[in-house]
Formats: structure tokens, sequence, C-alpha cells
């Protein structure tokens, strides 16, 4: 029987990411790009709304505004994962060893849904089906990283979001994105960034702030 494989674990991450943008271009920009193919229809279009609901919100700094940008991530997260999924045969079987896109949606939304908890790639693999063997190996051939390096990095991407939408200190974001503390959240972040969190969300901060000084002198 396999063991179990807790992703607390460290390994070796090599991709890094950047910092979301809430800016009414960039919902809008979104929003013009609503043309995907129709298996996506769906998804594109709750993105959309989400978003749409974010920009009308935003100027009247209402909270809810924070989750909907969240949400709306979070779909576009699983959608761009997705659109890296081989293809599947007429009774939704894995082709060339990797998983199919039904697949692929159950594990990567219970890995959002569960960011804050321990995640172990047997609990992730039982949502499909699999081993706990073929299940790590399906999930690296089909997203190009193990199950433990995708979901460090969402853990990542996801302080990275509540550093700049809300002003949790970053002891709290570790907590919430399923890491041990605050060092564990610089380590990580560290590897993945290239910043430290606090360094990474004063410059974000001011360039928001920079941004905003501008927008407001465009407009008198």
């Amino acid at each position: 029987m396999p063991r179990t494989q807790p992703l607390q674990r460290p390994d070796t991450v090599g991709s890094s990411t950047s910092g979301l943008r809430t800016s009414t271009p960039a919902i809008s920009a979104l929003t013009r790009a609503a043309t995907a193919p129709q298996h996506q229809q769906s998804v594109t279009s709750a993105v959309v709304q989400l978003l749409e609901s974010a920009d009308r919100l935003l100027s009247r700094t209402d909270p809810h505004a924070h989750s909907y940008i969240a949400r709306a991530t979070a779909l576009l997260r699983t959608e761009q994962a997705m659109g890296s999924a081989p293809a599947a045969d007429g009774i939704g079987r894995p082709i060339r060893g990797g998983l199919t896109r039904w697949q692929l949606r159950r594990v990567t939304d219970y890995m959002e849904e569960n960011l804050k908890f321990t995640i172990r790639v047997s609990d992730v693999a039982a949502r499909v089906g699999l081993s706990t063997s073929y299940f790590f190996s399906a999930f690296r051939c089909t997203v190009g990283e193990s199950p433990y390096a995708y979901v460090v990095r969402r853990r990542i991407e996801r302080a990275q979001e509540l550093m700049l939408l809300t002003e949790k200190p970053l002891s709290e974001i570790a907590l919430d994105c399923g890491l041990t503390d605050q060092p564990h959240l610089t380590r990580l972040f560290k590897r993945l960034v290239g910043a430290s969190p606090a360094a990474w969300r004063r410059q974000r901060k001011a360039f928001q702030t920079h941004t905003a000084v501008d927008v407001a002198g465009a407009g008198a």
C-alpha cells in the first residue's frame, strides 16, 4: 500500500509569481477577452461577472469586492490548469498518463478549497479514485509540476492576494494560507518570488498608492 505523502515537506519549486491587480483597465480587458471556446464559456462568464461586480464595488470600498476578486482568481487558476490537460477518450479515461479534465477540475477545486489546511496526496488522489503513486505522476504529467509544488505555489499566490487586498499581518496571512508561521511563509515566498513578503508588500503598496495619486490627478 502506498505511503501517504503530506504536502508539508520541503521541495524544489522553480516558478515565480506576480501580484494581483484590481484596476478597472485590467477588469475591462478580461471582460473583452470573454471569447473562449464553448467548453470554457460558463467559467469565463462566471469570472467576468465576478470581476464586473468587484469593479462596481471597489469604487465604494465595499469589503465584498475582495471576496469577488479572490473567487474570480481561483476560477482563472483552475481554468489555466485545465487548458494543459490531455485529451480524454469517449468514456473519460486518462490518455498518455495524465488526468482527464474532470479529474483535474475536481482535484484543483479540492486543493483550492483546502489551502488553509493540511492537504495530503492520498486524500487528493481518492477524490478521483486513483492510487497515490499513479495520481502523483499523472498530476505532474498534466500540470507540469508535482502536487506539492502546485499547492505551495497556490499558497504563495493566495498570500500575495491577501497582502494586496487586506491589511492583515503576515503572521495571520501565513496561517490563512495553510503555513506554519510567518518564517515558513518567508522561506517559501523568497524561494518562489525572490523577495521577502514584507519587501514585496511595501513595493506593491507603494506602486498602488502612486497609481491612485496619478489617477486622482488626471481626474481633477
